[in-house]
């Protein structure tokens, strides 16, 4: 009976202990000291160009690893000298050429021929052809029989004297006796014309005429 009366009695006190920090005047602490904080400025690089060193750190031997080898001596095993001049292992294989494209030149136009005048063609004269054989023809007369009317005539290439009509050849059919007019005055008159020259010729009949 007096341990649950011991009981109680520690209950209350420890819940009386326990609510005054409950209390508005419980549990106050007094002020700490404020602590001000003071940063100082890290100091500047002024000099940039100082050279920083690598600081070596010894390496522990760790035992089971080796130690590194020298680069010459690694050279001198593999029965090589130092700084001698390698085969490329590449060279086996070729490299093919990297495509470069140049730019073409630009194309100037074409310069376009200067125009020389025209050279002026002088024309040789023609030289004139005239009825030469038609001229030597001699009339030496006229015959009308009834209605029809021939003329005696005497060409240089023939050997004799004929009698022709209009329309007949003579001068071995190189002049066209054209026309014959005996009504013409004050003589009758006879028209000759030459093949290929084209130039009529009129001649008088001068001689007999029956």
């Amino acid at each position: 009976m007096q341990k649950l009366h011991l009981l109680t009695f520690f209950l209350i006190v420890s819940f009386f202990l326990g609510g005054c920090d409950l209390l508005p005047f419980g549990g106050e602490t007094e002020p700490d000291d404020e602590i001000t904080e003071t940063t100082t400025p890290a100091p500047e690089n002024d000099d940039e160009d100082d050279e920083v060193t690598e600081i070596e750190r010894p390496v522990a031997n760790v035992r089971g690893l080796q130690g590194a080898t020298d680069p010459e001596d690694f050279v001198r095993e593999r029965g090589e000298s130092p700084g001698e001049q390698r085969q490329d292992p590449f060279a086996f294989f070729p490299v093919s050429p990297e495509n470069v494209t140049r730019a073409q030149p630009e194309e100037q136009p074409a310069e376009e021929p200067e125009e020389q005048p025209a050279e002026e063609t002088v024309e040789e004269p023609v030289e004139e052809i005239k009825p030469e054989l038609a001229q030597a023809v001699e009339v030496q007369g006229a015959v009308r029989i009834g209605n029809e009317t021939k003329i005696i005539v005497k060409a240089p290439n023939e050997p004799t004297s004929r009698h022709v009509r209009t329309g007949e050849l003579i001068a071995q059919d190189q002049v066209l006796v054209k026309d014959i007019n005996i009504d013409a005055r004050p003589n009758p008159i006879v028209v000759l014309e030459e093949l290929g020259v084209g130039e009529e010729v009129v001649k008088e009949i001068t001689g007999e005429f029956s």
